[in-house]
């Protein structure tokens, strides 16, 4: 019995996916925006006038505590605000955030995921045929948290967006597409704190030519790969073993902001 309902579940939402979601989903995504071009190690938003600095470069940000960004900065980058994050998505066909796996956003980190790569990407069920695929990194924007300890409002965190497309298998191999998940606000991270699918979004006012290597390379100067210097060695060595960490979803208090300021209690 437990069986059949399985089947009968994962038929209707595949039918569901395909014949009434998926259409509409896509149509508001852009894979390839004429708005974007690609530099190697990032890409050019030629609306907002920003490069992005690519989480598949060699040397990149996942797995990155802001901490560790405070000291091992790569020249001429800075931490992008979630505003400038969602400028950027606009270009791929965001218009609001997708709080469950399907809706208009469907396919949209994977098309941002072209041209950046993944952060983070996860095989799990039976036969490793169930994906999760994301784009998830933090921002710049700064928020307070109340803090029991010192009953004062002097927690900081900085805000994480996520974009995650989901698929998942049937017991006969055809895939079930669950879309993407795309939330602003997925979670806040303390400046010491990391984890393995996350990393932080880079951006910079976009220059038509370059300061060189390690200044501020622009588009006739593409960053090169080995820009980093030593003090960057052993962090390397530490996001080359994220692979191998079992994805592990964040369970971060999201409170709601009371004011401008963006003191949080």
């Amino acid at each position: 019995m437990r069986a059949m309902q399985k089947s009968f579940q994962q038929k209707l939402i595949a039918a569901i996916s395909i014949a009434v979601l998926m259409p509409l989903a896509q149509a508001g995504v852009i894979d390839h925006p004429a708005s974007i071009v690609d530099h190697g190690t990032y890409i050019t938003d030629t609306v907002n006038q920003l490069d992005w600095y690519k989480f598949s470069n060699p040397v990149n940000t996942v797995g990155w505590s802001m901490d560790t960004w405070m000291g091992n900065a790569l020249p001429g980058w800075s931490v992008a605000s979630v505003n400038q994050v969602k400028g950027l998505e606009a270009q791929f066909g965001w218009t609001a955030d997708t709080l469950v796996a399907w809706g208009d956003n469907y396919g949209l980190t994977e098309a941002m995921a072209t041209y950046l790569g993944h952060t983070y990407s996860f095989y799990s069920g039976d036969n490793l045929d169930d994906g999760t695929f994301m784009i998830q990194a933090m921002t710049s924007d700064a928020y307070y948290f109340f803090n029991p300890a010192t009953q004062d409002t002097d927690d900081l965190r900085y805000q994480v967006t996520t974009s995650q497309f989901f698929t998942e298998a049937d017991g006969s191999g055809a895939t079930l597409y669950f879309g993407d998940y795309v939330n602003s606000e997925f979670a806040f991270r303390k400046p010491g704190e990391a984890d393995d699918p996350t990393g932080i979004w880079l951006s910079r006012a976009s220059v038509e030519g370059g300061g060189g290597a390690g200044v501020d390379c622009g588009r006739l100067a593409p960053c090169p790969d080995n820009q980093v210097g030593e003090p960057h060695s052993v962090w390397l060595s530490l996001l080359g073993l994220g692979g191998l960490v079992a994805f592990r979803r964040s369970r971060f208090y999201q409170a709601d902001r009371i004011t401008e300021k963006h003191i949080l209690v």
